[in-house]
Parts: structure tokens; sequence; C-alpha cells
């Protein structure tokens, strides 16, 4: 044996390689050099060796039965190192899980088990931690004893003395991002897709597709109307979906199922045209519209302005109610909304088709009022045809007349058509035309120089109104009120006093009739010097012309003589000196 090693050169614990010499009943003995064998207790082999295997063991010590060693211990510390370099690479360990592990909680009155983890046998004797939130990439959705006494490939995060801190999860998430990388390296728009549902809500569901995130809309998910989303799918169902958009982004796809199908829509189009005759059942009404469904995943929408030729809709939910069946023709289709537009007027011919062979401009009508404003009534003329008398032409007197009240809903009245609008769908009338323009006949009665007569009706302080009759109305200006000089209105006139003056001018589309009392009494001074010097007695002749127009009742200027003016002016120089 002098080329034996020396067991005191060994430390404790030293592992060394040695085959296999003997066999016992309850060791193996283990030639490593020594001066005899070691011995090994044979319990501490997963199978009994053959002899001639080499194995390595530790050395424990020598004692007076001789050299003792143990396989345990070295493959305890070789798996020890193992773990430590699995640790640093990021490597997976396997294990089985061997226990779970519970703590009491109390919440109020009650104790109840939570679960904090499970106790992981790695081999070898050495024991890791494996969290409950470490498990799964969720919650764990079933019973925790269901994994007791499985292996698993495990990720060791953090290590502490005599124990591994583990994580399931970590792997689960990195063969996951793996997977994503690859979907979304091959998926595209158009591409059908199978997922697994596990998530509901009332707008969207949400689908695993090979671990990515399908968002499918309730509006992508069937042509048709769904009122309970929860009778059509439900968690765990397996569909297939087309892509419609990717976001690799944010990790996630958007999905639809109704576009795998056939579109109810496009089907429609293509058995229907414009003009059509259709029915459907009312499903939804507000103000201004309605929406019909026509076919399963078909809508229809009824405008309030294709409801009645006649009747201005104000809020179609008075005219139509929710479950009815209505018939309509179709207008358009509008591709873009998915809608079809129909009309329940359009059954009906439209009244404004021909409307110049049946009224004339210039025609007299007669309709019932049916709406009244501050700025115009409109008139119901026939179905479908409605007329408009603007303010101005209600009356040749009154500027802004009070509509509400010279007028009542349903009052019949008679117009004249000024104008036809087919554009707008409206005949604009007047009422104060059928009489003729006062102005104008007063003027063809009355041209320019013709003496009137009338009654004043206003006095301001630069002219005077004049009523004239038949609702025409004149003014003079102080200037034409009289050839005196210096006269005040207020005070030379007083409403109701009689007036005669001269026209000077008419206009009748801005109702002016302007007068002139001077130019009446200058004309009254012409006719006098005609009977001054012809046609008067020898005694008036020999007087002046003023006391000539004295004697007809007019006094165009002052009375005063000469020779008095002529001292008064004097005495006023006087006193002003």
């Amino acid at each position: 044996m002098s080329d034996s090693f020396d067991i005191s050169q060994i430390t404790p614990g030293q592992i060394v390689r040695g085959r296999v010499a003997y066999i016992g009943e309850r060791d193996v003995f283990v030639e490593c050099g020594f001066k005899s064998e070691v011995s090994v207790p044979l319990a501490e082999f997963d199978q009994k060796p053959n002899i001639g295997d080499e194995v390595e063991i530790a050395i424990i010590g020598e004692f007076a039965q001789g050299i003792v060693g143990s396989k345990a211990k070295a493959d305890r510390k070789q798996k020890l190192a193992e773990l430590k370099e699995k640790f640093n690479t990021g490597e997976p360990v396997k294990g089985t899980i061997v226990k779970a592990l519970f703590a009491e909680q109390i919440i109020g009155d009650s104790r109840i088990k939570v679960l904090k983890g499970f106790l992981v046998d790695l081999g070898t004797g050495l024991k890791g931690f494996l969290p409950a939130s470490q498990v799964e990439l969720g919650k764990i959705k079933v019973d925790p004893l269901t994994y007791v006494n499985k292996e698993f490939k495990f990720k060791i995060i953090n290590k502490k003395e005599g124990q591994f801190i583990l994580s399931r999860r970590a792997l689960l998430q990195e063969e996951l991002e793996r997977k994503k990388k690859e979907f979304f390296a091959n998926v595209k728009v158009g591409d059908e897709v199978t997922g697994v549902v596990k998530k509901i809500t009332q707008k969207y569901i949400v689908l695993d597709v090979e671990g990515v995130n399908a968002v499918l809309s309730i509006a992508d998910l069937s042509w048709k109307k769904i009122d309970d989303i929860n009778s059509v799918v439900h968690l765990g169902d397996t569909i297939t979906v087309k892509v419609l958009a990717v976001n690799e982004e944010k990790g996630f796809i958007r999905v639809g199922r109704k576009q795998i199908e056939k579109d109810p829509f496009v089907e429609f189009q293509n058995t229907h045209k414009e003009g059509d005759l259709v029915s459907g059942k009312v499903i939804a009404v507000r103000d201004r519209y309605a929406v019909i469904e026509l076919a399963d995943g078909v809508k229809g929408v009824l405008l309030a302005n294709d409801y009645s030729w006649s009747t201005k809709v104000r809020s179609l939910k008075t005219e139509i109610k929710v479950g009815e069946i209505v018939k309509g023709k179709i207008i358009n289709f509008d591709t873009e909304k998915r809608l079809v537009r129909i009309g329940i007027k359009q059954l009906l011919p439209d009244p404004w088709e021909n409307i110049e062979k049946r009224y004339k401009r210039g025609q007299i009508i007669r309709g019932r009022v049916n709406t009244i404003t501050d700025r115009a009534i409109f008139v119901s003329i026939m179905e479908g045809v409605e007329g408009v008398v603007p303010r101005d032409e209600v009356s040749w007197n009154e500027e802004e007349p009070n509509l509400r009240k010279m007028f009542s809903k349903g009052q019949m009245v008679e117009a004249l058509i000024v104008k036809i609008n087919k554009e707008r769908r409206l005949l604009y009338l007047s009422i104060k035309r059928l009489e003729g323009n006062p102005w104008q006949r007063f003027k063809e009665m009355n041209p320019k120089g013709s003496v009137v007569e009338g009654v004043v009706s206003e006095v301001r302080d630069d002219r005077i109104v004049v009523d004239l009759g038949s609702g025409v109305t004149g003014y003079f200006l102080a200037s034409n009120a009289s050839m005196e000089r210096g006269i005040v209105l207020s005070e030379k006139f007083k409403v109701g006093d009689p007036v005669k003056a001269v026209v000077v001018r008419v206009v009748p589309e801005e109702k002016i009739v302007e007068l002139s009392i001077k130019a009446y009494e200058k004309k009254l001074i012409d006719e006098a010097k005609k009977d001054f010097v012809v046609s008067e007695p020898t005694e008036v002749k020999k007087g002046t012309i003023a006391d000539l127009l004295k004697l007809k009742g007019i006094n165009v200027v002052s009375s005063t003589p000469k020779g008095e003016k002529k001292e008064a002016k004097r005495g006023r120089k006087k006193s002003s000196e």
C-alpha cells in the first residue's frame, strides 16, 4: 500500500472518486486509494450499484471500524453547487412540489386559510420555496393541492441561507414573450385566428390567441343586433375570428367575428334598389329620426323630413312608436354608415314635382294659417304645399304689424302668389297686394302739382304729417309750411286741423308723399294776380294783392304797412344804441 493516500490529509467532507469493490448487506465498499476501502450506506444509492462502478463520495472520517463516506453528502454538495450556478446564469431547475403552505388569517369573526406558497423538493434533500404569486401568470384558479407531487421547471429568483426562492411564473412569462414575438412576426390583417374567451364585458370580449390578447368589440361580434352578450359567447369558448388591426407596441390585436360571415348589408344592396318598397320594425325613435330593422343586420333610417309631404314633424316620437311595422321606399344606400335611408312620404306623389302647372305668379290662393311667428305667417295651401306671408307683405299702412293679434291658427286667408321657390319648397305670398298699393293709386290720381286736402295727424319739430285718406299719409317740412317767415309749426298747426297743399313728389315703393302749403299759397297768389288785373271791382283794384288774398281768407304776409315797419325798425335801432 505504498502508493495509497494518507487519510489524515483528507478534509472531512472532501469529495473523492472511487470504484465499487464489494457490496455488503447494508454497505457498499469503495476503493478510493486509501489503505482500506471506504464504507458507504447502501441506502444512499438511488439504485443498487454494480461492482466496478465509479462513484463520487464525501469522506466523513476514519473510525475504529474503518473509513466512513457518504454518497448523499457528495450528491448534496454537488447539487448545491449546481443550483448556485443556475441562479447566476438564470437557467431553469427541476423540482417537485411536495407541500402546500397555508397561514391562518382572521377576517372579522372568521378564520380563513390563505395560501402562502409551496415547498419544492430540488433533490438531495435541498428545498425551495415557491410563493403563491409566482405559480401562474395570473391568479391560481384551481385547488392548490392539485399542484402537490407534480414536477415543474422553476427559475431561482433569490437564495437565502439554506433555501432557494423559486418562480414558475418567470419561466411562463419568458415563454409567453417568446410566443408573442413569434406571433407578431407572422400575423397580419385579414388572417383568421382561433382564440379562447377569457373575459366578457358589455362592450368587448378578450380572447387568448397564442398568448396574445385579442380584443373583440361587441359591434364586431355579429351583424345581428345582440341584446344579451352572454347568450352568444361564454368563458372558455373557442372561436375563430379575423384580424382587423395589429398593435405590436401595446401587445394586442383587434379582431372581428362577423367579418368571416356574409355581410347582410351587401346582400341587401345586391337584392334591392332605390325606389323599392320595403317594410321593417321600428327599433328606436328620436325627435329627428327613427331606426328601422329591415332584416337581420340591416338597419334603415327614417328622417323626420321624409315622414310626410304636408305635416311639419317636430318630433317623430309623436308619430311612430318602437315595435311598429312601417312601410317606405328606399331613397338611397349609405355604404359608409351601413344604413338604408327610407321615406314614407315617398309612397305618395311629390306635390312640388309639377308645381308650376298648378300655381302661377300673381295667382290668388286661399289657405289655412298653421304657424304664426313674429316675422311671418305660414299658410297650408294643399297637402304638401305651404306658403309664407312675410310681415311686410301683410299691410300697406302698418310697417310692423302684430301678426299674433291679427291672425289666429286655423284662420282662412286669401293671398297673392309673389314667388315660387322650388328649392325651399315654399310659395311666397302677399296679402296687402290683393288691394294694390294705395300710394301708387294716390300717385295716379294726384300727379305732381295737384292740390290735395287732408287732416293734420302728427306735429313734429321739423315737419307736419297729414292723413290724406285711404291709408295714405303725406308730410310737409317746416320750409314748405307757409310763405310766412319764422313760423313755429307747433303754434301754427294742431292735430285735426284741415290743410290744403300741393303735391311735390310721390314715391310709392317708399310710401312717400311730399307736400307743400307754401306752393299752394304761391299758386293762389298767381291766380289772384290775374283776378287783380282782369276781373276784380274798381275799389278792389285800388288795393294790394295782399288785400285781395285777405278777402279770400288767406293771410300770406304780415299786414303791417311799410311805413309802420320802418318806424318800428328805427325804434329797435335807437333802443339798441
